[in-house]
């Protein structure tokens, strides 16, 4: 029995060391570099890209007034993806084959759009304070949903030739803030 107890202490005894000398973590001296071929899993592949460019273009998605004074969404094949700008003035003009869409936007109406940190910020140009107030308000919510529609951006603010300016959401409330969809969600066809 006494050599029973004695093989197991030293069975356990073993077992033991091995966890213990395999819980260190050897001290190293000076960096290595190590070659491409010994990074595992892939890490220096570039990540995936969100859109794709075929020889055919890209789909984009435009957001137009319909009929009945609410939103709809529109997708237009562009030849590559457009900057948050060439976005913008892809909705100067309704699509030809949907007579019962409209925009309040025109060329020159959007001087600028830059992007940092999940927030475009559109330039208006001062002619854009000359559209009927109701036009206005489209005018922006289809800003705010063509825009947003681009992966990473979420909020919208508004300048008026470099000036930030107040603007009106679809409840006609007017804001400083920067907006999001909720903004315009009023002027939004009910299946979207």
């Amino acid at each position: 029995m006494k050599r029973r107890s004695t093989a197991w202490v030293m069975v356990a005894g073993l077992v033991l060391g091995v966890i213990l000398s395999g819980c260190g973590v050897e001290e190293q001296g000076d960096p290595e570099t190590i070659g491409g071929d010994e990074v595992p899993f892939d890490l220096l592949e570039p990540e995936p890209t969100t859109t794709t460019t075929t020889p055919e273009g890209v789909d984009v998605e435009l957001f137009f007034m319909g009929g009945d004074e609410l939103l709809r969404p529109v997708v237009r094949r562009v030849r590559t993806m457009p900057s948050l700008l060439g976005l913008v003035n892809e909705l100067d003009a309704p699509p030809s084959d949907a007579p019962d869409l409209r925009t309040a936007l025109a060329e020159g109406l959007v001087l600028d759009v830059s992007f940092e940190g999940g927030i475009a910020v559109v330039d208006l140009s001062a002619d854009f304070t000359t559209l009927p107030p109701p036009d206005q308000v489209i005018a922006l919510a289809q800003i705010v949903y063509t825009v947003t529609a681009r992966p990473g951006v979420g909020r919208v603010g508004f300048q008026l030739e470099g000036t930030p300016v107040p603007i009106p959401r679809g409840d006609g409330v007017v804001t400083t803030d920067t907006v999001s969809r909720d903004a315009y969600a009023n002027l939004v066809a009910p299946f979207f």
